[in-house]
């Protein structure tokens, strides 16, 4: 069960509905699925919600005892507490994979990664974390160790996000070995609409 990996030794179990986040190719369908599975949750593929409006993935999240796979808002993860838009308790779980592991990932589906990357750049307060040569899944792991994760320590405290690693899911029952998963890629983005 990945609470156990969630929640190590002095540190609270997670509260509410989860949203599960982190670079796009780290593993936040495959984990959020799995913590659905475990916790006895419904499961919110970010496909399924217009989340480039932070308010929709708001709304599927206070209904309670869901959790959401949504990479696409790691970068609007710490205004959650900051701007009091939540309404009802919530934790976070952030993907870890090595990013050169990101980078094949995307290679190997094609995916463009330069609606990220706008995001991204768009935040004034991330700047000083933006490596210019970086792919951008070094972009949001450092924005996340050096800027939000800090700030939500201070607006929340701890308990309220945790870091998951990917090899970690390896351990589950619903894990597909990579080599089983390359025959059927049905499951994958369909990138010829998402590129551009």
């Amino acid at each position: 069960m990945l609470l156990r990996l969630l929640t190590p030794p002095g540190r609270s179990h997670p509260r509410g509905s989860i949203l599960v986040t982190g670079p796009q190719r780290s593993g936040t369908r495959i984990a959020a699925k799995m913590i659905a599975s475990d916790l006895g949750y419904r499961f919110v593929d970010e496909r399924d919600v217009m989340i480039c409006k932070l308010r929709n993935a708001l709304d599927v999240l206070e209904t309670g005892r869901v959790v959401l796979q949504a990479p696409g808002l790691c970068h609007l993860t710490h205004l959650l507490w900051d701007t009091n838009l939540l309404r009802a308790p919530l934790s976070v779980v952030v993907m870890l994979r090595a990013v050169d592991e990101i980078r094949a990932s995307c290679e190997r589906i094609n995916w463009n990664p330069r609606q990220e990357i706008d995001h991204y750049r768009a935040r004034p307060e991330f700047a000083p974390y933006l490596t210019p040569a970086a792919h951008v899944a070094s972009w949001k792991y450092d924005v996340w160790r050096r800027y939000q994760g800090p700030l939500m320590d201070t607006l929340v405290g701890d308990g309220f996000y945790f870091g998951l690693r990917y090899n970690a899911l390896s351990r589950h029952d619903l894990w597909v070995p990579a080599e089983e998963r390359a025959a059927d890629r049905g499951w994958q983005w369909d990138t010829t609409e998402r590129t551009g």
